[in-house]
């Protein structure tokens, strides 16, 4: 196995395994919720991450077994992004909280890049865009809740259930960084969509969620789906 190769594939070993089996080691105390933020989804949305695993899985053993020309430009915006969700979740499973809003926005660059270079120079492998879509647009919404929970343990804001601006501007730059993405119709739009559609519904149909921050993922969610959906010109 090539060095590359196997910095992708240790890299997405630790990132598929390092959340799972963590917990489990640790008797299921590996991660401290703490304080709520207004804008996250809900528990089970969480379960998203399962799809995620998989198809980054699936794509890197492709990647390993059959190696195409193409799989050059986003090999290593690939690890980047395995390595930053991987040392999120070590953070957070030690109780390390206070650096992992930026670890997990430079994770969610790193697969944005992947993205945009599968923009550039096409999709190559089909499994490519599909992992690096799903897994970008579930970490920008990810990215934005982090930041509001990080703030709430801080004391930067108030620990109430009520949304604060700060809340909502995390919630507009979550929606709005994919729908930007959606918008240049490249390869891996579908997949960013599902993962930030999926975040931002699941917030909208929440009860528990202030009324402003269940309106507006709601109309976030409906401008992806409309811009996915619609038809290119010409």
């Amino acid at each position: 196995m090539r060095p590359a190769d196997a910095a992708l594939a240790g890299s997405c070993a630790a990132f598929v395994l390092v959340p799972t089996l963590g917990p489990l080691l640790s008797d299921g105390e590996g991660y401290d919720t703490g304080p709520q933020s207004p804008i996250a989804p809900p528990g089970y949305a969480f379960g998203v991450w399962f799809p995620i695993f998989a198809a980054c899985a699936a794509d890197t053993v492709g990647r390993v077994r059959q190696p195409q020309e193409g799989d050059e430009a986003t090999r290593w915006p690939l690890v980047a992004a395995y390595a930053g969700n991987t040392a999120w979740a070590l953070l957070a499973q030690t109780d390390h909280y206070r650096p992992t809003p930026a670890v997990l926005s430079a994770a969610a660059a790193s697969s944005a890049l992947a993205v945009r270079r599968l923009e550039q120079r096409g999709a190559g492998r089909g499994t490519t865009p599909v992992a690096a879509g799903l897994l970008l647009g579930w970490t920008m919404l990810a990215s934005a809740v982090n930041v509001t929970t990080e703030a709430r343990r801080s004391g930067l804001v108030n620990s109430d259930p009520l949304a604060t601006p700060l809340d909502v501007a995390a919630l507009v730059a979550a929606a709005g960084a994919p729908l930007a993405v959606v918008r240049r119709r490249g390869p891996g739009v579908g997949a960013v969509t599902t993962t930030a559609t999926w975040g931002l519904a699941t917030t909208a149909v929440t009860s528990q969620r202030p009324a402003g921050v269940r309106a507006l993922a709601a109309v976030a969610a409906a401008a992806l789906v409309a811009a996915v959906t619609r038809p290119t010109r010409g």
